[in-house]
């Protein structure tokens, strides 16, 4: 897995930043652009492997002072780990982590995809429905886990 070439130096990133409090203050989203796309499973058209192709790693670490000061921000991040969510609900995320314990300022939060849909952005820290369809989320037809498991 070519994955494995970045563990340890990624471990070693991480293990320094706590060493020199940096994890204190900063919050830290670890992405990858898709899941595993050449392994046996996903060439073959194998379900397993095209869950994997479009559901690609998100790690979100955050201070635990931020973690503690809120017991709905705590719920909603634990409960949001196993919802649909897409890359412009991260661009929520980060902007209410730029003005925590603020709400931010109004700003662009519905956006238009390819088919002109309007869609919102939600935040992870905030609840995430969960029946929410891949259109909601801003995600095209052709790339939505949904058809997959269906």
């Amino acid at each position: 897995e070519v994955i494995t070439t970045v563990d340890e130096d990624m471990a070693a990133l991480l293990e320094t930043f706590d060493r020199q409090g940096a994890l204190r203050t900063t919050a830290i989203m670890i992405l990858s652009d898709h899941g595993l796309h050449v392994s046996p499973a996903f060439l073959m058209g194998e379900t397993a492997g095209l869950l994997e192709n479009l559901m690609p790693l998100c790690h979100l670490i955050l201070p635990r002072s931020l973690l503690d000061s809120s017991t709905d921000l705590r719920q909603n991040l634990l409960a949001n780990q196993q919802k649909l969510v897409s890359s412009i609900d991260l661009h929520a995320t980060f902007r209410q982590l730029a003005y925590w314990p603020n709400p931010p300022p109004p700003g662009p939060d519905t956006i238009s995809n390819y088919e002109r849909r309007p869609f919102r952005a939600k935040s992870l820290m905030g609840p995430i429905d969960n029946e929410r369809p891949c259109a909601d989320a801003g995600i095209p037809e052709d790339l939505c886990v949904c058809q997959v498991t269906s």
